[in-house]
């Protein structure tokens, strides 16, 4: 565990303007975190890591409170076979991710991001892009936890490379309390953009979820364009680098 760093037990941790880069392991290829009490995670850089088994780039296992702000997670991938998180995998944790960047990682299951039975998984203000998953759902972000919202974030050009049932979309959630809002949603492949599963008390509103493969909303959702401020129209990206808004933008 933990290619790059690993530490465990109760206390805190923190990491700050760090590269771990190229490093390996079976799970956490970059950095496996185990039983922290509070971690906190800045201006780093987690690439080119790998793991057999699960989180390429982060494993975050029983944490209680994990905050990554302004990392930079590129280029981490998954080799396992059905295994997930090709950036970050959590488990039984309370994450947080805000401005940050996770692009180009790979693994079966949730190319960017995995959450699996966590009490809080958060995103904000943070690009996820050209992530790709192999056989199951979700290339940009799994996310099955009590509490899950996404805001403000650049969700783009995720794909899931085999088709495996219908809900290859590039956010899938299955959570108690959800809330997805002002997020653009544009051009994943395979099959959808955005996706429910179970959920109760969910919030989706003033997204745009446009140009997405087949539909924009899949699983248990309805077409929401024109509900509660949601939209469908080309965000009109400058290039498919840093997926900023030209001029031109609606």
């Amino acid at each position: 565990q933990g290619g790059g760093i690993k530490a465990l037990g109760e206390g805190s941790f923190t990491m700050t303007t760090t590269s771990v880069a190229g490093c390996s392991a079976w799970q956490g290829g970059g950095v496996f975190l185990g039983g922290v009490t509070m971690g906190a995670i800045s201006a780093s850089e987690i690439t080119g890591n790998s793991s057999g088994d699960r989180g390429g780039g982060f494993h975050i296992s029983t944490c209680d409170s994990i905050a990554l702000i302004g990392v930079s997670m590129n280029g981490n991938r998954v080799t396992g076979t059905y295994r997930e998180g090709g950036a970050l995998f959590a488990n039984y944790s309370r994450v947080r991710i805000e401005d940050s960047d996770i692009s180009g990682n790979s693994a079966a299951g949730g190319g960017g991001c995995y959450f699996h039975d966590c009490s809080l998984a958060e995103i904000n203000t943070t690009s996820i892009s050209q992530n790709s998953g192999r056989y199951s759902s979700a290339a940009a972000a799994f996310i099955m936890c009590e509490r899950s919202r996404v805001s403000n974030c650049t969700i783009a050009y995720n794909a899931c490379t085999i088709a495996y049932g219908n809900d290859q979309g590039a956010l899938l959630f299955n959570s108690d309390e959800l809330t997805v809002i002002g997020n653009i949603i544009a051009f994943n492949a395979k099959d959808c953009g955005l996706g429910i599963s179970s959920c109760e008390r969910v919030q989706i509103s003033c997204n745009n979820v446009y140009g997405n493969e087949v539909e924009g909303y899949c699983e248990d959702l309805d077409d929401l364009t024109g509900i509660d401020g949601n939209i469908a129209v080309n965000p009109m990206f400058c290039d498919t680098l840093d997926y900023c808004l030209s001029a031109a933008s609606p």
